[in-house]
């Protein structure tokens, strides 16, 4: 079910029934990819292909999606037969160019195999600037138009035998459809059978299958989406329950990010010991000699705010350093955040193996085979240290020339002397491993999660 009593919104909706599925979702903000389960190939088709950088965002701060004849598809695959059932399909969209001045229709979907095919849908603008649905010869067109240059939120649904488009959350047709829509075809912005196309900008593409989510008028979207069936945290860039069974070596990111992670060395999950007793009685295990989570080249820090929390469980509390997380590209730019010999939360970066800057909590007081949870935060040019909620000290931290703009590898568990540079590594668990960009979740002192954080089955 969904939680509500986690320290932030995590934009949820509760987990439907079985049968009521998000069978595609692309965001098209920090990537261009299925954020579904499982995650379905997008391949992009045609010449000039997707642009995703700069401009016109109805969501986010960082890329965007622009379609100029091209066009983005899936493999064929049931998921996109709907059969006689329920679904929907919805977007945002910035067509470039609409209406009588284009003399010819705009694809928006498209999984027919041939003209007037009656086992597939058809969705497009019509020359008159009418969003339209055909299977089979008879097109359904709305009342009103779409507008040019301008972002409009665009649906159909299908709810038993009635058919139902949507602009900006008007219905704008209703008709009967009981076609049985057996093709697994899945296409966006070109035909494949009148080779039509569409220039516009998109986001939020969305197909589920087993639910119309709108039968009448309704209020647009003000956030991404979130998969129904497939709750993922869209304001986490990094969520680990480290999940699975005693000894698994894999786990998979809940935040809307996704990344991929390798399990390396000692390593893995653990059943014995983890915070919370929920959906997930487990964490990750790291045996202090080589034993690390890695992510591959594809998590992206900011220097803006942040939050990095988690609950830690040492194993032992050596008079070294130890390791909590690290970020490393080969030409010594990097950062990392640890506990040091003196008990201090510290975050810090390093340029080209060059000078340290770092920001230190207050000494702590810890004990070995307990779980704390520790929160590193970043408002403006000011670090906030927690430990059970309970504020640690204050200090000011200006990355100044660092290098924000290369991924890199980035470690949990595994950080390096900033003197020596030799890794060394966390000896105990963590739980509820999560990392938000541009969120400085607490600037003062808080209660602690007492359920593990959103995004889960």
């Amino acid at each position: 079910m969904s939680r509500t009593n986690s320290p932030l919104p995590m934009f949820f909706r509760s987990v439907p029934p079985p049968e009521y599925e998000t069978v595609l979702l692309i965001h098209a903000q920090n990537n261009l990819r299925d954020e579904s389960l499982p995650n379905k190939t997008i391949n992009v088709l045609d010449i000039p292909t997707i642009n995703l950088t700069g401009g016109n965002l109805k969501f986010g701060t960082t890329f965007k999606g622009v379609v100029d004849n091209a066009s983005l598809s899936t493999p064929d695959g049931a998921s996109f037969a709907m059969g006689t059932g329920d679904f929907t399909i919805d977007m945002w969209l910035a067509p470039w160019e609409i209406g009588p001045t284009t003399a010819t229709e705009r694809c928006i979907w498209d999984n027919v195999t041939s003209t007037n095919d009656v086992n597939g849908g058809y969705l497009y603008i019509n020359t008159s600037g009418n969003l339209c649905w055909k299977n089979g010869a008879t097109e359904h067109a709305t009342s009103g138009t779409m507008t040019a240059s301008t972002w409009q939120h665009v649906a159909v649904s299908r709810e038993g035998t009635t058919m139902r488009l949507f602009i900006n959350g008007v219905k704008q047709a209703e008709f009967s459809n009981s076609q049985n829509l057996t093709n697994t075809k899945n296409v966006f912005f070109k035909s494949n059978v009148h080779s039509k196309f569409i220039k516009t900008w998109f986001q939020e593409i969305r197909i589920v299958k087993g639910a119309a989510l709108y039968t009448a008028n309704f209020d647009v979207p003000t956030e991404p989406y979130v998969a129904e069936g497939t709750p993922i945290a869209v304001d986490a860039s990094v969520l680990f329950h480290f999940e699975g069974s005693n000894g698994a070596t894999t786990a998979k990111d809940w935040s809307y990010m996704q990344n991929t992670s390798t399990f390396v060395g000692g390593a893995s999950i653990s059943t014995t010991k983890y915070k919370f007793s929920g959906e997930y009685p487990t964490s990750c295990y790291f045996d202090g000699v080589d034993g690390c989570v890695k992510m591959d080249k594809y998590f992206g820090f900011t220097p803006g705010s942040f939050t990095i929390d988690m609950w830690i469980n040492f194993s032992s509390l050596p008079a070294s350093n130890l390791a909590i997380g690290h970020y490393w590209r080969a030409s010594g730019d990097n950062w990392g955040f640890d506990l040091t010999a003196d008990r201090e939360l510290r975050f810090f970066t390093r340029t080209g193996y060059g000078a340290l800057q770092e920001a230190k909590s207050e000494a702590l007081t810890l004990s070995t085979d307990t779980w704390y949870h520790i929160a590193y935060v970043r408002s403006g040019n000011t670090m906030y240290f927690f430990l059970d909620g309970v504020a640690k000290g204050t200090a000011s931290w200006n990355p100044g020339v660092y290098d924000w703009t290369t991924y890199a590898d980035f470690y949990i568990g595994k950080t390096y002397d900033t003197s020596t540079w030799t890794p060394y590594y966390l000896d105990g668990y963590i739980d509820e491993f999560r990392y938000m960009r541009n969120t400085p979740a607490w600037t003062s002192g808080f209660t602690p999660a007492t359920v593990e954080y959103e995004g889960h089955l």
